[in-house]
């Protein structure tokens, strides 16, 4: 943690049976306790915002595709889709 920025004390109750999972794993981890929590807690939080990135994105996408009006498009035709443009790249990079 970077010791420039104030930190704040936190306290935090936990069930016995996830206290003793995370109680173990650090021992197993040789880490201090709290550094384990402190660690399993940015992962959390950098875990909920690519998730919420990724929603983002995947929203955007479907728009996207709703707009174009391929939002509902069967698999044979995109794999259909798919051969045209793979065959137009391969001409264009492989011409004969």
């Amino acid at each position: 943690m970077n010791a420039s920025v104030p930190n704040v004390e936190v306290t935090l109750k936990l069930a016995e049976p996830l206290y003793q999972r995370v109680s173990q794993l650090a021992d197993q981890q040789q880490v201090p306790l709290e550094e384990l929590l402190l660690a399993l807690l940015i992962e959390g939080v950098q875990a909920f915002e690519t998730e919420k990135l990724w929603s983002k994105l995947a929203e955007s996408y479907r728009d996207r595709l709703s707009q174009s009006g391929k939002l509902d498009q069967n698999p044979k035709e995109i794999l259909k889709e798919l051969a045209i443009v793979r065959e137009q790249v391969a001409n264009k990079l492989y011409p004969d």
